[in-house]
C-alpha cells in the first residue's frame, strides 16, 4: 500500500479532502486445532501500529504496539500467551494495522514515510499440544481487506465510516473469499528486539467537565484539563451523518474555539460517519493533545453522558507524592506530573500535539524529576536503546531520538549541525539519573561506550 512522501494542510482556507490518505488494513488468519492445546504463544510486530484479536477478543489493552523506535535499527516485537483464548476446532486471529510512526505524518514538518511506504506484519504463533507436537501459524496464511478506517494518522486524526464495518470479520465462520491474499516479502530481522518497557495504555478515563455554546454558536466540549489521548462517544443515529471532532488546547479571548496548533498535517481532527442505530466510537491509531473539542453535526441532543475522555501514557507506576500547605506549589507539582504523563507516550516527547518528538534536551533536563515521580526505569532504558543506535558515526547524539529523516533534513538545513550542548549530553545525564534513582549499574555499563564516544568529541 503505497504512501506519498509529503502531504500538506498549509492552505487553511479550504476544506481538506484527505484524498491522498490510505486506509488501515484488516487481516484475518484462520486456522484449525484438532487436538488438546497445552500452550500457545504469538510473536508479533509490524511496520505500522496494530491491534490484535483472538477469536473476537482483543488480547489486551495496549495501544500503538510495537511503539515508537528507530525502526530500521530497532524494531520491537511483542509476545502474547493466548492459551486461554484458543479452542479445539476453528480459531481466527485478527489484526488491524495503521500507519503509525512507520509511514504516518509525523514530526514538526508533518512528512510521511519516514521509514517506509507499505504497511507490514511479522506474525508467528506456536501452538504446543499435550502430545508434544506443535503447529506453526504465520502471517503468510492470512488475508487482507480495507474496512471502515478510511485513514488513521497519529497527528492528523482518524476518519471512520461505520457503514463500511466488516460485520463478523473476527468470527471463525466469516466468509473472507473476497479478501486479498497477503503478499509475502523479505525484510532483514537483525533489528528485532523484544519489548521490555511498559506498554502505552489508557491510564485514566473520565467524563468531560462541561458543554459550551460559544459566542460563535458552536458546540464545544471542555475536558476540564489538558490531556493526551482521545474522545470516545456513544449515540443513536441514522446512517450517513458525518460528525467532526476537532481538538485544541485553548479558547480565544472571546470564548470561541481556537486552533492553536498550526502547521503541516496538524489537524487533530476525528471524523465519524454514522451507521443505523446505537453505536460507540473511539479512534484506533491516533491521539491528540487537547482540552477543548469542537463538535460539528451532532445528530441528537448533546449530553456529557455521551462522551468519555481517555488519557493514554506509558503505564508507569507512581512511586512518590508531594504536597505542601501552599496551594500554588501543589498546583505546580500537579502540572508537572500531568505534563509528564502527556509526554511519556512510548518515548519521552516534547509535546503531545504539534511534534510528539523525542527532543533529547527535554529529557536530559527532566530525567531526575521523572525518576522521582515514577518508576521510569524500563521506560528510559528502552529510550536509551534508541539513543545508542541513532548515535552518529562521529559520536554526536542527535537533538531528536528517534532521529527521523525529516528532522535530519530540517535540523541540518536550519542550523548546519545535528547536535548541541545539552541535547547531546542526554547520553550522559539520562543513564546517570537512572543510576542515581534506582542504583542500576547496568545502565552505565550498557551506555558507557556511547558516553565515551561522545565525550571524545570534546
Amino acid at each position: 500500500m503505497d504512501r506519498e512522501s509529503v502531504a500538506s494542510n498549509t492552505n487553511l482556507d479550504r476544506e481538506r479532502d484527505f484524498a491522498e490518505f490510505r486506509p488501515s488494513k484488516y487481516i484475518r488468519i484462520p486456522f484449525e486445532s484438532k487436538k488438546a492445546i497445552k500452550k500457545a504463544r504469538v510473536y508479533m510486530t509490524a511496520h505500522g501500529i496494530y491491534q490484535f484479536y483472538v477469536n473476537g477478543v482483543r488480547y489486551d489493552n495496549r495501544e500503538f504496539a510495537p511503539e515508537n523506535t528507530s525502526y530500521h535499527k530497532l524494531l520491537q516485537y511483542q509476545i502474547y500467551d493466548i492459551t486461554p483464548l484458543l479452542q479445539m476446532g476453528k480459531n481466527v486471529f485478527g489484526i488491524i494495522i495503521g500507519d503509525g510512526w512507520w509511514c504516518g505524518r509525523v514530526g514538526t514538518t508533518g512528512d510521511s514515510c519516514q521509514y517506509g511506504n507499505k504497511l507490514g506484519l511479522l506474525f508467528e504463533s506456536v501452538i504446543t499440544y499435550h502430545d508434544g507436537s506443535k503447529q506453526i501459524i504465520t502471517g503468510s496464511q492470512g488475508k487482507s481487506m480495507s474496512g471502515p478506517i478510511i485513514f488513521s494518522d497519529l497527528f492528523v486524526g482518524e476518519k471512520y465510516d461505520a457503514r463500511k464495518e466488516l460485520s463478523g470479520w473476527l468470527k471463525t465462520d466469516y466468509d473472507d473469499s473476497n479478501w486479498d491474499e497477503v503478499k509475502e516479502v523479505d525484510y532483514p530481522i537483525d533489528n528485532l528486539v523484544g519489548q521490555s518497557s511498559e506498554p502505552v495504555r489508557i491510564i485514566n478515563s473520565f467524563k468531560p467537565k462541561r458543554i459550551i455554546k460559544t459566542p460563535a454558536n458552536e458546540t464545544v466540549i471542555d475536558a476540564g484539563k489538558i490531556v493526551a489521548g482521545f474522545v470516545e462517544f456513544s449515540l443513536t443515529a441514522k446512517a450517513g451523518i458525518e460528525i467532526k471532532l476537532e481538538h485544541s488546547e485553548v479558547l480565544d479571548t472571546n470564548g470561541n474555539y481556537y486552533n492553536n496548533i498550526l502547521g503541516t498535517n496538524k489537524e487533530q481532527t476525528d471524523i465519524y460517519i454514522t451507521k443505523d442505530g446505537f453505536q460507540t466510537f473511539r479512534p484506533h491509531f491516533t491521539y491528540h493533545g487537547f482540552r477543548y473539542i469542537r463538535i460539528t453535526n451532532w445528530p441528537q441532543t448533546i449530553s456529557l453522558d455521551d462522551f468519555k475522555i481517555n488519557v493514554i501514557s506509558s503505564d508507569m507506576e507512581s512511586i512518590s507524592s508531594f504536597k505542601t500547605n501552599n496551594r500554588l506549589i501543589n498546583q505546580l507539582q500537579h502540572n508537572i506530573v500531568s505534563s509528564q504523563v502527556a509526554n511519556s507516550i512510548s518515548i519521552p516527547t516534547d509535546c503531545p500535539q504539534r511534534e510528539k518528538a523525542g527532543w533529547t534536551g527535554d529529557i536530559m533536563a527532566y530525567a531526575p524529576t521523572m525518576c522521582f515521580n515514577s518508576n521510569a526505569h524500563s521506560f528510559l532504558r528502552s529510550w536509551m536503546n534508541n539513543v545508542r543506535v541513532d548515535q552518529l558515526k562521529n559520536g554526536e547524539i542527535p537533538v531528536v531520538v528517534p532521529y527521523l529523516k525529516a528532522y535530519e533534513i530540517f535540523i541540518k538545513g536550519m542550523t548546519g549541525f545535528e547536535t548541541s550542548c545539552g541535547w547531546g549530553d542526554a547520553v550522559l545525564t539520562v543513564p546517570y539519573a537512572i543510576y542515581e534513582a534506582y542504583g542500576d549499574k547496568q545502565i552505565l555499563i550498557d551506555n558507557y561506550d556511547a558516553m565515551k564516544k561522545m565525550d571524545e568529541l570534546y
